[in-house]
C-alpha cells in the first residue's frame, strides 16, 4: 500500500510540475511575441507656428500685397495659409512631378479655390490684395488666379511646403501649432466699480 501512496503523491507532483512549466511556456512565449513586435513611436501631430521675423514677414506683405493692406486683412492672410495645410500639401503635390507621364501644374485647382474662398470671405475689401492696379478690368476667375499665385508665395516664404529648395519631398505638412500665439487671458469683474 505504501508504494501506491508514493505513486499517487509523486503523480500529483507531476501534475503540479507540468501545470507550472505550461504556464511558464505560455508566459515565455507572450514574451517571444511581445519581443517580435514592432515597437510604436509617437510622431508629433503639429508643426510649430512658422519662426519668422517681424521685418522679413512685413517685407513679404509689402512686396506680395502692398503696404496700403489692414491689419485685419494680414492676419486673415496668415490664418488662411496656416489652417489649411490639407490643401496646401495638395497644391504643392500637385505641382512636383513624381511619375514620368505627370503634369506640373502651376496654378493648381486647389489654391484658386482656396483664392475664391478668400475673395468671398472678404467681400467689397477684397481689392486690398491687390495692389498697384493689378486686379482692375479682371474677371473675378482672373483675380483668384492672382491671389493664388500670391497665397502660393506667402505659403512658401512662411516655409509652409512639404518640399524643400531641391524640390525633394521632407514629408506630409502636419496641422500648425497656436500654442506661440495664444493669447493672456484674465479673469476681472465687468464693471468699473468696485
Amino acid at each position: 500500500m505504501y508504494p501506491i501512496v508514493a505513486l499517487f503523491v509523486l503523480a500529483q507532483f507531476c501534475r503540479k510540475v507540468i501545470g507550472v512549466l505550461s504556464q511558464c511556456q505560455i508566459i515565455m512565449w507572450i514574451w517571444i511575441w511581445f519581443q517580435m513586435v514592432p515597437s510604436v513611436h509617437a510622431a508629433p501631430t503639429e508643426h510649430p507656428f512658422p519662426d519668422i521675423s517681424f521685418y522679413a514677414f512685413n517685407q513679404i506683405i509689402e512686396s506680395t500685397f502692398g503696404s496700403d493692406i489692414s491689419l485685419a486683412t494680414v492676419l486673415t492672410l496668415l490664418f488662411t495659409v496656416t489652417e489649411n495645410v490639407d490643401l496646401l500639401n495638395l497644391h504643392f503635390r500637385q505641382q512636383h512631378k513624381e511619375f514620368p507621364n505627370e503634369k506640373k501644374i502651376k496654378k493648381t485647382g486647389w489654391m484658386i479655390a482656396l483664392a475664391r474662398a478668400l475673395m468671398d470671405k472678404m467681400g467689397h475689401t477684397k481689392d486690398s490684395l491687390h495692389h498697384n492696379g493689378e486686379g482692375e478690368d479682371l474677371s473675378s476667375h482672373d483675380q483668384a488666379k492672382i491671389i493664388a499665385i500670391k497665397l502660393h508665395h506667402l505659403a512658401v516664404d512662411l516655409n509652409l511646403t512639404p518640399y524643400d529648395d531641391q524640390d525633394c519631398y521632407m514629408g506630409k505638412l502636419l496641422p500648425i501649432s497656436l500654442k506661440a500665439i495664444q493669447p493672456i487671458h484674465m479673469i476681472c469683474p465687468d464693471s468699473l466699480v468696485c
